[in-house]
């Protein structure tokens, strides 16, 4: 009597029914992908302008359209060689992250100059056809677990849609932690691990160190190859205010602090200067007007925007020349909102006399 094959091998095999580790595996790449959005987004912020950073959600809708166009034209054929496909695409994920967000840093674009000049739109369709890459990579792997998961796929499809919402959650507590030029970090890490996982699950202990190798190279490469060819992490555009400040001859950065709502860099520079707090009265009526007196404030690149730095007390007359000034004259006593300044700490402003708290 021929022995009977077990049951669970072949029905795992063809992803019938999956195991834990399928679904987790699952969760993370499509979470990745999800995480991938929100960091090119947040290069876009940086570089040029947020604007055209919102299309990458598009780019990545158009992968998912454009892949399973392809699986359903050729379904009999990724039914027969699905596994390697899947695998083929889960491992292009992280390499072609890296590769199209290095190679998009060497063709920037001017949105300034979109209309006047017809070879900026072909720049910015270079950045979106690179962009769209990993997330053609991404779906394709997804669509092909979704092929073969017929009698498990509102399981498989709930293990996508949650990895994909705690992933958007992830990225977003990570940008306490990760500034914009290394956010990438973050859906990197997500498709390493689920792609270790992935092949952990089926036991294919081969891939799993093929897997480990590429998702170390990518993550090094990420991190270390714009330093080694002379590519800046983010081509900030030069008609963004922090390249002003860039450029003076003793522009120094004073503080940066990243977050969910943005990357604030302040920057000192006896270049700034700004209205309305310049006064005629003041050159006149005082012995000396305090110099490099404001500092310039940035917030993914865009600005500045004035911040009061503090002054030493011989100088705080200089308030008094000040637009700010006036409801302490109009009122005893008046509200006012709060006001804050950098200064040697910043995290600490000091309230000064006469100065709105």
């Amino acid at each position: 009597m021929a022995a009977v094959a077990p049951i669970s091998r072949p029905s795992i095999a063809s992803l019938e029914a999956p195991g834990l580790a399928h679904y987790l595996a699952i969760g993370l790449i499509a979470g990745a992908i999800i995480a991938l959005q929100i960091s090119v987004m947040r290069v876009f912020a940086v570089g040029s302008w947020s604007h055209f950073g919102s299309l990458v959600v598009s780019l990545a809708m158009l992968g998912f359209s454009l892949s399973s166009v392809v699986i359903f034209a050729g379904k009999d054929w990724f039914d027969r060689h699905w596994q390697g496909a899947a695998t083929a695409a889960l491992l292009l994920v992280g390499p072609l992250a890296v590769a199209s967000n290095l190679a998009a840093q060497t063709v920037p674009f001017n949105a300034i100059f979109l209309v006047s000049d017809p070879g900026q739109k072909w720049r910015l369709l270079a950045n979106f056809l690179l962009y769209l890459l990993p997330f053609l990579a991404g779906a394709f792997f997804l669509g092909i677990v979704f092929l073969k998961s017929r009698t498990a796929f509102s399981r498989v499809y709930f293990a996508d849609l949650t990895g994909s919402g705690l992933a958007g959650l992830v990225v977003l507590v990570s940008m306490y932690l990760f500034s914009p030029e290394t956010i990438i970090v973050v859906p990197l890490l997500l498709w390493a691990a689920g792609a270790l996982l992935w092949f952990f699950a089926f036991g294919a202990w081969k891939r799993v160190v093929a897997g480990a190798v590429v998702a170390a190279l990518s993550i090094a490469g990420y991190l270390m190859l714009p330093g080694l060819l002379g590519i800046p992490d983010i081509a900030v555009s030069q008609y963004k205010g922090v390249a002003y400040a860039r450029n003076f001859p003793d522009g120094k950065r004073i503080y940066r602090s990243v977050s969910p709502f943005g990357d604030l860099q302040v920057y000192a520079s006896s270049y700034m200067h700004f209205a309305p707090g310049l006064s005629d009265n003041a050159a006149f009526g005082m012995p000396e007007v305090p110099a490099n007196t404001y500092v310039g404030m940035y917030r993914d690149g865009d600005g500045p925007e004035g911040i009061m730095r503090n002054l030493a007390p011989a100088d705080q007359v200089y308030f008094r020349y000040l637009p700010m000034h006036y409801p302490y004259v109009i009122k005893n006593k008046p509200k006012t909102s709060s006001c804050s300044s950098v200064a040697a700490s910043p995290r600490k402003p000091r309230s000064t006399p006469g100065r709105p708290r």
